[in-house]
């Protein structure tokens, strides 16, 4: 898919690509992992052959709303585009709530590559108040509740 990516005119803003770390029965529950996530988020960087972490601006995150699984991911992200240079993250599930983990899966994708496309950093709407549990300063994360260039 990649080499037939790479030959079109056209830029392309999102290729698939098999990454996935976690296959669970829908039956069992399973926390969210954080050395899987930062690893995952590591082996996608290389299969694509991005080595400067530093340069990503923004990460569009689960968003899971919960104490346990937003923080995991938050400290995730955070270890990988650490505070050296910070990095925005934000999340689609304020705009159609819990629609299902395919369904926010594809529309947060969507989102990233209408924000990639125009060059702009989307907004997270309804976002009044961060966490205080979430390591807000320690990984140099912040959302942004305008859209920014």
């Amino acid at each position: 898919m990649l080499s037939v990516i790479a030959t079109q005119s056209e830029p392309s803003y999102a290729a698939p690509h098999p990454t996935v770390t976690e296959v669970a029965s829908p039956l069992v529950f399973k926390p969210p992992n954080e050395v899987a996530q930062e690893a995952l988020i590591k082996r996608a960087y290389k299969v694509v052959c991005i080595t400067e972490f530093s340069k990503t601006a923004f990460i569009e995150c689960r968003g899971t709303g919960t104490l346990t699984g937003g923080r995991i991911e938050a400290k995730a992200v955070g270890r990988v585009f650490g505070p050296a240079s910070g990095v925005y993250i934000g999340s689609v599930k304020p705009n159609p709530g819990h629609s299902g983990d395919t369904s926010a899966r594809l529309i947060s994708l969507i989102k990233a590559v209408i924000g990639l496309k125009n060059r702009i950093i989307p907004p997270n709407i309804k976002f009044n108040k961060p966490n205080p549990s979430m390591p807000w300063r320690q990984y140099g994360l912040s959302v942004p509740i305008e859209p920014m260039d």
